[in-house]
This record gives structure tokens, sequence and C-alpha cells, in this order.
């Protein structure tokens, strides 16, 4: 016999239903009303440190500005450990359809193929007019600067020495020099094998470092690291380099400004929002930050270099809402940022170039 269901009692099923999506469409709808608040205070920014508004094509930055054209989805991707945004050159290539939501899950399968598909699937941000980028998604992440510096700290000069032997080599010998009244020591050219690293010693010797031998080559301090920060103004590494100079948000009005430290509800809200096949989700990250961490390892800077390093990186503070707009730190640093925001940004190289799968 036929099961007759009354009116009341299909109300009553839909209600979970109906209260789900209601609660999904004000997640959105709560999701939007932020990244509106945090455009805005992008540009509250750049109008008070006088950064132009216009969009000026500049090869030297636009090759970290990555293009899945299928998608028509653009992100800055920086290299900056622990930031999670490795994650997304491998995501592109799914929503591209280049690779499925299976091997995106798997780290080792995802990586050596992004390695093989990026070259061929992923451009550099064309030099479009700003009528033409509105046909893409845009992407920029932002973050707390004090915490960034940590991470590449952490990440790159306490330890992983053999990884990073470019940027230990350059840091550790100008601390060498300038600060200790030391001699140079470590490598001043690197040629990579596998497993290994030809190097050539300051004294003209020649060694090899392997990476099963996981040797750190000298103990840096994060005061020393900060201290070389802002004594080398023109020699950044992209890892720390301001946000803004790269990802130029003044001249490019990007779609969504993300939060390292909501990474995971912006990309869950990007997926929504660009309706991709939900297999194809971003691998699980967890945010690499620690009130306490932050606290044992400031507390040892000086306040001299900490007053420095705040002055640096203010602009790219301010974008993220971790520095007031209103605030100035000593030393004029608008006046620094506004003069920095058309510099070439090929002069923050290092003299030693990075591996070219360091950020995969």
């Amino acid at each position: 016999s036929e099961t007759t269901v009354s009116t009341d009692e299909k109300d009553a099923q839909m209600v979970p239903r109906m209260n789900a999506v209601s609660q999904e469409e004000s997640t959105e709808t709560v999701w939007e009303a932020e990244l509106e608040r945090r455009k805005n205070l992008i540009m509250d920014v750049c109008k008070k440190h006088g950064m132009s508004l216009d969009w000026r094509p500049n090869p030297s930055r636009q090759k970290y500005i990555v293009v899945e054209e299928k998608s028509k989805v653009m992100a800055c991707l920086v290299p900056i450990p622990k930031s999670g945004l490795s994650g997304w050159k491998r995501w592109l290539l799914a929503i591209g359809g280049y690779m499925n939501g299976t091997m995106l899950q798997d780290i080792a399968i995802s990586k050596k193929l992004q390695a093989e598909l990026s070259v061929k699937h992923l451009k550099s941000m064309p030099a479009s007019t700003p009528e033409q980028l509105t046909a893409y998604y845009k992407v920029f992440f932002i973050g707390d600067p004090l915490e960034r510096l940590l991470s590449v700290y952490k990440n790159k000069i306490e330890t992983n020495h053999f990884n990073n032997l470019e940027v230990v080599s350059v840091v550790g010998n100008y601390v060498l020099e300038n600060y200790r009244g030391e001699t140079a020591k470590l490598p001043v050219t690197i040629k990579r094998e596998i497993g290994k690293a030809v190097c050539t010693l300051p004294n003209g010797q020649t060694v090899e470092y392997y990476q099963r031998d996981n040797k750190d080559l000298i103990s840096l301090s994060f005061d020393d690291f900060l201290n070389y920060v802002v004594d080398n103004p023109d020699k950044m590494d992209l890892s720390w380099q301001p946000l803004h100079e790269i990802c130029q948000p003044c001249g490019i009005k990007y779609d969504v400004v993300g939060y390292f430290s909501s990474l995971l509800t912006d990309n869950d809200n990007i997926i929504k929002h660009l309706k991709v096949d939900p297999t194809i989700k971003f691998p699980d990250y967890l945010y690499d930050s620690s009130e306490k961490i932050m606290d044992e390892y400031y507390s040892k800077v000086s306040k001299q270099v900490l007053n420095r390093i705040k002055q640096m990186y203010e602009t790219d503070g301010q974008m993220a809402g971790t520095v007031p707009l209103e605030s100035e730190v000593q030393g004029n640093a608008a006046n620094n940022s506004a003069a920095t925001n058309d510099t070439d940004a090929s002069q923050y190289v290092n003299p030693i170039p990075p591996p070219e799968e360091e950020f995969i």
C-alpha cells in the first residue's frame, strides 16, 4: 500500500535542509563582507602611503603571479615557508583538469606531478591591461610580517641548511664578517646534484655537502638574521621581501585578499565560489603560528632592531590588519614604503640563486 506523507511531515523533513542551506548562505555572506573589509583596508593603506593605484606591468614581479588559463584563476604565490601557499600550484593544476583529487591529496605524487606539469600549464601573469585582468579571478594572501620572518628563520636559517645552502651562506658570511669580526667560511658558489651540493669556499677550497648528513653549517640567532635583513634592504630573498612589493595589491584589484591565519576558511570559500568539483580540495594545513613561540624568539631581539623591522614591514602589517592604519613606526616608514613602491623587484635576488624547485 502507498504511504501518504502529510504536508506537516514534509515541511518537518525540509526544515533541516533549509537550515543547512540558510547557514551556508549566511557563512558565504559573512565571508564576502569580510573580503570587502580587507579590500577596502588595502586601498586605504595604498592611499595613506601615496602608492599608485594604476596597474603597471613589471615582468620581474609578474613571474610570481601564476595563471591557470582554463579556470581563469590568477594567484600571487611567493615562496614562504609553512605559509600553506605551496599547495596552491597543485590545486590550480587540479582545477585545470591536469590532476585529480586523489593525486592532489598524495603529497609525494602531487609534488612530482607539479614539477612536470607546472612548466606546461601554469604561466606567469601576462602583460595585461587593467581591462584584460578583469577576466581572471585574482587571489592574494598576506599575513603578519613578524610571523612570516620568524617562519623563514625557523625553516631556512635556524636549521635545514642543506635545502637552503644558498640563503644560509649569504646571510652567514655577512654575519661572520660584519657582526663577529671573523673570516667568511661558507660557500660562495654552489652546484647542486642529486643528494649533494658541490661548493666552493671563500678560500677557493672545494667541498661537498650531502643531504643524508643533514648537517647545519653555522649557528645563527634570530637577532643575527633580523640584523641582516635590516642592514641589507637591497638584497632581500623573496621569502622575506614585503609582499605588497611583489603582489602589487595597489595596482591589481584582487577579488580575494586572503589571510594566512584564515587560509583554510578562505580556501574553502574560494572553492565554493568557483563551484569546483568537491573532490578537489586543498590539502590539510596547520597554520604555523604560536604566540608563545613568537614571544620566545622576539623577546631576545634588541628594541632597536625590532623597531627597524617594524618600520620596514609597516605597510604589509597594515594591509594584513596586524598594524593599525593610524600608527606610524619611528623613522617615517610611510615615506620609505612609498619610495619602494615602484622599485624593480629584480634587485631582491640573492647573490647565489636558489634551487629551481624550491617552491613546489
